[in-house]
């Protein structure tokens, strides 16, 4: 046999033998967890017994043997591995451990602590013995035996294991610290250590863990004026919606940040916005306006601003002013063009000024705008042509868009308003046809709502209701929806509640007229008809929409919390396919904490 076969045989053996053993190790700790510990013991007496050196085989064993309360086995086997040549101060733990159970904490002990010198004679050893002390719950243990480590080689650092056994032990404040430290030695550690942050932080700004974490970052503050500690504290403040007190500590760090960057001052104005703090996100928007030298970053601003008006404000005088104000002063052209869009929106569904919208969104095709540019347009004018009811110059324009920008999510969503314009039409089985390829899209929000608008066409294509006429009603409702003409849409549900033969889509019906009734504040009303759809239609396919949007409605609308618990309950552990699933259970923690329910 050459050389070359030789090797390449002994190599196959070895991995043989490798193989072998690892699936020895996953049988043993089966039969471990399966309490079957004579069977267990036989087979890490045989690993054992091929390779003593392997510390895993001994650990395994000596467990084994502690679980049959062979004790003097246990200890016997410990004590034959410390003869061996070497240092192992995280099996003097295990050995402690052995006396620990039998009740002779002296000896216990003197191991433990035999364990810990070791660590300061070679702080290598810290991690396997913090480990083996963690193992056994011996929390003080393996917090000095860190700390020390932390002292000898202030490059390796144990923040992470000390914050977690702090927060084990109840001390926040050096927990809070340590988790400080680890970021402080790499700011990328921020988003995973908000992770274990949120476990204490509460909404609650006089929560225990909140107050600790404030008092020990202002302390820190006063010390050392790090930027870091500024970022801290604008998060913790926003987990507590006290977004001026963010706002505060982001001008701060903006003043001292050597480059002069908007982005978070922008992230804190949306999260306001989404709070629906309107003051607030206004105030954040306007002050970037204002400190910005940047073109292109005062019109962001000045975009935020106007959706912050659109969403809370129903003067439409005021607004149409305040478009044609800024729009004055920066012109129209290539740079204002989202503004143009939003102004456009707001002309054509807020005050069905079709044409004029019009007007503007064609003007704007002649600017020099990129494809992508140039295809928002296009589907907002398709948008305007759905709301006069002209479908056929919408979906040439919708297709235009989908071809435009091929492959991305603006092209699938104009294939989702495509459908749409299809069920508007009353071409169901169309708009079916695109909304199960829809289904499939990459963009999870679109796919959600092919998923929901399909299920609900099948459901309206009654075989007894040949004519479909009680979906074709209800499709003149979604329009109607649609172009915001909200009384008009609550006189065609209630035409279609009132006539018997469309009992197939009455739980829809209460559905949207709930939506109806949500969107122009008649809160009470709306929560009346979506109780109507859980006690009479419970397998409706609407049944989890309507747990979240009650939910929604009695925690932010009416303050009735112990209510919208409920039915975040059933929306949880029932209805766990939901689409609403992940955020229905985001609000029922966020209850169960604010109200200790």
């Amino acid at each position: 046999m050459n050389f070359f076969l030789k090797s390449f045989f002994l190599l196959s053996l070895a991995s043989l033998a490798l193989s072998a053993n690892a699936q020895s190790v996953n049988l043993a700790m089966n039969y471990v967890e399966q309490g079957e510990y004579e069977k267990a013991k036989v087979v890490y007496e045989k690993l054992y017994k091929q390779n003593s050196n392997k510390q895993d085989y001994l650990l395994g064993l000596a467990d084994v043997f502690v679980q049959l309360e062979e004790f003097q086995m246990a200890e016997n086997l410990i004590k034959d591995y410390l003869k061996k040549p070497g240092t192992y101060p995280n099996i003097f733990v295990e050995l402690g451990h052995i006396y620990q159970i039998q009740n002779d904490s002296v000896q216990a002990k003197q191991w433990y602590e035999k364990a810990v010198e070791k660590v300061k004679e070679r702080s290598v050893f810290a991690y396997s013995t913090g480990m083996a002390f963690e193992k056994h719950s011996l929390v003080d243990y393996a917090i000095e035996t860190y700390e020390i480590a932390n002292a000898e080689q202030p490059r390796v650092n144990y923040s992470i294991q000390l914050a977690k056994l702090y927060g084990e032990k109840g001390d926040q404040r050096r927990m809070f610290d340590n988790y400080i430290s680890l970021i402080e030695q790499n700011e990328k550690y921020f988003d995973v250590i908000q992770r274990n942050l949120n476990e204490y932080i509460e909404g609650d700004a006089q929560n225990e863990s909140n107050i600790i974490l404030k008092r020990l970052l202002l302390e820190k503050l006063q010390k050392s004026p790090k930027l870091l500690y500024n970022q801290i504290l604008s998060w913790l403040f926003v987990q507590e919606e006290a977004f001026m007190s963010a706002f505060s500590q982001e001008k701060a760090i903006y003043k001292r940040s050597e480059f002069k960057d908007f982005s978070r001052l922008f992230d804190l104005g949306e999260v306001a916005l989404e709070a629906e703090v309107w003051e607030n996100a206004l105030e954040i928007y306007e002050y970037i306006e204002s400190e910005s030298q940047n073109t292109i970053i005062k019109l962001e601003a000045i975009e935020q601003q106007l959706r912050v008006w659109l969403k809370s404000n129903d003067n439409t005088k005021h607004l149409e002013k305040k478009f044609e104000d800024y729009l004055a002063e920066y012109g129209y052209n290539q740079q204002t063009l989202s503004i143009q869009l939003l102004y456009s929106e707001f002309l054509a569904f807020e005050m069905n000024r079709f044409e004029d919208a019009m007007r503007i969104l064609e003007a704007a095709l002649n600017f020099e705008i990129n494809k992508f540019q140039e295809a928002t347009v296009n589907m907002m004018i398709a948008d305007i042509y759905v709301a006069q009811g002209d479908y056929n110059k919408a979906l040439i324009k919708y297709s235009l868009v989908s071809t435009q920008v091929k492959n991305t999510p603006l092209a699938q969503m104009s294939k989702y308003k495509t459908a749409l314009t299809s069920y508007y039409k009353g071409d169901f089985d169309w708009a079916l046809t695109q909304l199960n390829v829809l289904k499939k899209a990459t963009t999870q929000t679109i796919a959600n709502d092919a998923l929901e608008m399909a299920l609900f066409i099948k459901q309206g294509k009654s075989d007894i209701d040949s004519t479909q006429q009680a979906l074709k009603g209800l499709a003149k409702a979604d329009l109607l929806i649609y172009q915001s003409k909200p009384e008009e849409a609550l006189v065609q549900l209630d035409s279609l509640m009132n006539n018997s033969e469309n009992y197939q889509i009455l739980d829809q019906v209460l559905y949207k007229k709930a939506t109806v009734l949500e969107n122009v504040n008649q809160y009470e009303e709306a929560a009346k008809y979506l109780e109507q759809i859980l006690s009479q239609y419970p397998e409706s396919i609407v049944v989890d929409n309507a747990l979240f949007k009650l939910s929604e409605i009695y925690t932010e609308e009416l303050n009735l919390p112990e209510k919208a618990f409920k039915h975040l309950e059933d929306l949880i552990f029932i209805h766990q396919d939901s689409i609403f699933f992940v955020e229905g259970r985001k609000l029922y923690r966020k209850l169960r904490q604010e109200q200790n329910l």
